[in-house]
């Protein structure tokens, strides 16, 4: 007696579960690559400069109290757009106590006011390109 032959098994949408692998994994790399293009980027085609901006994009100039937290961006200006951009932070002049939190190579500072009241330059440095903007810090 012959012993009986079992055929493989078979789906009737065997090919469905290798698309959507491949399909999430396709997404997922596409996703890595433009992650890794704009965050290890040094200098973007088409920055055309930079501006720093806390609150409102209207405000040139910032105000913190003594002590206190303020959050900046470094946005870069594109031919189409304007998106956060990794910028070197710095302070001018007198710090007057203050510091930044965390402030390199980062589109994002924070500033820390000190413990005396006055005004203060920071700088963000982004390739060839550089923006400034007075910060002033109040009393109580």
């Amino acid at each position: 007696m012959t012993p009986a032959r079992r055929s493989a098994p078979t789906s009737s949408n065997g090919w469905l579960p290798l698309l959507g692998i491949s399909g999430f994994g396709a997404i997922i790399f596409s996703g890595l690559v433009a992650y890794h293009t704009f965050a290890r980027a040094d200098v973007l085609e088409g920055l055309r400069g930079i501006a720093i901006r806390s609150g409102t994009p209207e405000e040139r100039g910032a105000s913190v109290h003594l002590g206190g937290i303020l959050r900046l961006t470094a946005v870069g200006d594109f031919t189409t757009m304007e998106v956060p951009i990794r910028a070197d932070w710095s302070l001018i002049g007198d710090p007057r106590g203050s510091s930044l939190l965390r402030c390199v190579n980062t589109p994002r500072c924070r500033f820390r006011a000190g413990q005396k009241p006055g005004i203060i330059g920071l700088r963000a440095n982004v390739s060839s390109f550089t923006d400034t903007v007075t910060i002033t810090v109040a009393p109580l």
